[in-house]
């Protein structure tokens, strides 16, 4: 189970994902904008979203860890805190990117108020709002897609776990 703002997730046995609550902006992943008391599946943008083993939910925004480490994002794109190299909101699950392609690799999938963290390799992944500078990057710039986390010394690395707030990341080395 993941608890966002206004809707939950809920992760079943068998690997689908199912949301209740409010919709406003498509993070119940069913293709619809209705909010919904009853839990119910969420989709992908092409067909059932399926082998899922983590999710994590945010301020409008959904994320999926597939069994294949993909990272799946639905719901508010605001700031890119979909990672799908757009703004557009989007009502059913569609794959994160980094700068090459999906990201693949992932072990783990954090969301923040409206940015995410992904574990890839013992290295942190960021996107989605950096206003306060909270995906790591040395910027203040939003990210649409994901980039790795720095550190004044270099990339961040032989991190074990993530863990995201409302405007910061923690990692645990």
């Amino acid at each position: 189970v993941a608890m966002g703002v206004g809707h939950n997730l809920y992760l079943k046995r068998d690997g689908r994902v199912w949301a209740a609550g409010r919709n406003t902006f498509g993070q119940l992943g069913n293709g619809l904008a209705a909010d919904s008391l009853f839990p119910v599946q969420v989709q992908s943008a092409t067909g059932g979203l399926n082998g899922i083993q983590d999710v994590a939910a945010g301020r409008a925004h959904s994320l999926a860890l597939g069994q294949n480490s993909t990272v799946w994002a639905w719901g508010l794109n605001l700031n890119g805190r979909l990672g799908d190299g757009t703004l557009i909101n989007r009502s059913k699950a569609v794959m994160t990117h980094d700068a090459v392609g999906p990201l693949s690799g992932a072990t783990a999938v954090v969301a923040g108020d409206g940015f995410n963290l992904a574990l890839r390799q013992g290295a942190v992944w960021a996107w989605g709002a950096n206003d306060k500078h909270q995906l790591g990057d040395g910027t203040a710039i939003d990210q649409n897609k994901a980039v790795r986390v720095m550190t004044a010394s270099g990339a961040l690395a032989g991190v074990k776990a993530v863990a995201a707030g409302e405007n910061h990341g923690v990692s645990l080395a």
